[in-house]
């Protein structure tokens, strides 16, 4: 497959994302080629934290575990008493965590005033396909018996999104268990032919070669 490079993107991107593009640059540690994947995981936990605000007012947030899987509730001081919402990080699959997505998911369950529950699913390479998805399938069952009530919301960014939808569309099948989902920039079809991956293989953010990366060490697949 090949790439038509487009190197000047200031024609193309809105001038707040642009901006962002290039803090995040300058925000994000060096590292070498041969890095490891822990080196890459510390490396983006950084540039998450140079953009992290400190939490809203009022936010009630605690640390509880289902398992092995490690999650964090943010319940706002009026919270909906019968909505929930699911997040699930991004990062390829392979980068983020709890920290990584605190400031987010703060912000998030302040300015919908849903309590939420981000989902510290386990990551590959250690951990390959389905491994991620069926930590999230669980902790999304789990919340499902113990508030049978409440309408749930799944929610998450990129590799997050895609976690997301698969949770949706496995759980409603049957019956409708998921009331909603906010997917955010979701990575859903895999097709590298269409254009976003090969007209800008190299736009600002993500390369192709590493969605091409991180789906191997996701599926351990060429």
């Amino acid at each position: 497959m090949q790439e038509n490079k487009i190197t000047d993107y200031s024609q193309l991107l809105d001038a707040e994302v642009l901006r962002y593009c290039v803090e995040s640059s300058k925000a994000l540690p060096a590292l070498a080629p041969d890095a490891s994947v822990e080196e890459h995981r510390q490396a983006y936990l950084e540039l998450c934290r140079h953009f992290a605000a400190p939490h809203p007012q009022g936010l009630t947030i605690q640390d509880w575990k289902l398992q092995h899987i490690s999650c964090r509730t943010y319940q706002p001081e009026h919270a909906y008493a019968d909505k929930i919402m699911l997040y699930f990080h991004g990062g390829g699959f392979v980068l983020g965590n709890l920290e990584s997505h605190d400031s987010i998911c703060a912000d998030i369950s302040h300015l919908s005033g849903l309590t939420l529950i981000a989902v510290d699913y386990r990551l590959a390479p250690e951990f390959q396909h389905p491994v991620p998805l069926s930590d999230c399938l669980s902790v999304t069952k789990y919340i499902h018996t113990h508030y049978p009530n409440a309408q749930l919301y799944l929610a998450g960014d990129s590799a997050g999104a895609w976690l997301a939808a698969m949770v949706s569309d496995r759980l409603n099948k049957d019956r409708q268990l998921i009331s909603g989902q906010v997917l955010i920039y979701p990575t859903l079809s895999g097709d590298l032919s269409w254009p976003s991956y090969t007209r800008h293989g190299s736009a600002p953010g993500l390369t192709t070669a590493e969605v091409r990366r991180y789906g191997q060490l996701l599926f351990g697949a060429d």
